[in-house]
């Protein structure tokens, strides 16, 4: 609540004075139910002091306002270009990772690894290595086509975003890693990291609505998954001018995400075919 220097004496000179209200809108249902609440505790306050004074009560004693902190002319370009290329950093890397490395099953160049003395985890990460520049090129493309053709400016700090791209797509190509442990076909691998990835990251990372609404375990098993966290990166570096320091916990959530696919895949990963 933000009560202007002025208030009382413009209360007092039978003015208009202005009262701010901030309310999270990140649980909408909570936040209507406080505008409602907010709008009769003004309108009752005023129609008291009014009469206090002997004055008559106007028929609009008070007049509420509605002002989005964020995105102040409400244009869906800008809520939904992070939106969209948070999806293709978490759907691409991942399909193109559990893809090469399939493909190598397929034709048989996977024998290579069982020859050499390299072990699992530096095979892996000598693959998932060009698929992680490979994408953060990709990355840069879409965030200039967001600025130079849709017009959308980043408000907060490119390089807290750029970094947050680069432990996504680590996330992600790891998740593409982990899923080409258990299948042996290109189709396949592609079909279930499509399947995997996009169900949450459509549906629960708060690109078409705040994670804070969902139930309870909706949410737990949203941030289970790269998308939900790397959605606030996105969307708080192109709209909310955040920088580093409020990406802390999105950087350690990601890095351990990452973590658990590499160390799953390594261990599903054979060195040797029965």
């Amino acid at each position: 609540m933000e009560i202007p220097p002025n208030y009382g004496r413009d209360l007092l000179e039978g003015r208009q004075p202005s009262v701010g209200f901030y309310i999270d809108g990140a649980y909408p249902s909570v936040a209507e139910n406080l505008r409602s609440s907010i709008s009769g505790l003004m309108s009752q306050y005023f129609s008291d002091y009014y009469r206090s004074q002997g004055i008559v009560v106007p028929d609009n004693n008070s007049l509420l306002a509605v002002r989005f902190v964020y995105n102040q002319d409400f244009k869906s370009v800008y809520a939904l270009t992070p939106g969209i290329i948070m999806l293709a950093i978490m759907m691409i890397p991942g399909i193109m990772m559990a893809v090469g490395i399939v493909r190598e099953k397929e034709i048989g160049s996977i024998m290579n690894l069982y020859g050499c003395l390299a072990s699992k985890m530096q095979f892996l990460l000598g693959k998932q290595i060009p698929y992680i520049l490979l994408s953060l090129v990709a990355y840069l493309v879409l965030v200039l086509i967001a600025i130079l053709v849709f017009g959308v400016p980043v408000k907060g700090s490119f390089l807290a975003m750029l970094l947050g791209a680069v432990i996504a797509i680590c996330a992600s190509t790891g998740f593409g890693m982990l899923v080409s442990t258990f299948v042996k076909t290109q189709v396949a691998g592609l079909f279930l990291t499509a399947i995997v990835l996009m169900v949450p990251t459509m549906n629960f990372s708060g690109m078409m609505s705040p994670t804070s609404s969902l139930p309870t375990w909706l949410s737990t098993l949203a941030h289970l998954f790269p998308g939900a966290w790397f959605q606030q990166i996105s969307l708080g570096g192109f709209t909310k001018a955040l920088s580093f320091t409020s990406f802390l916990v999105p950087y350690l959530a990601l890095s351990i995400i990452y973590l658990v696919y590499l160390t799953l895949a390594n261990l599903f990963l054979k060195k040797q075919e029965p």
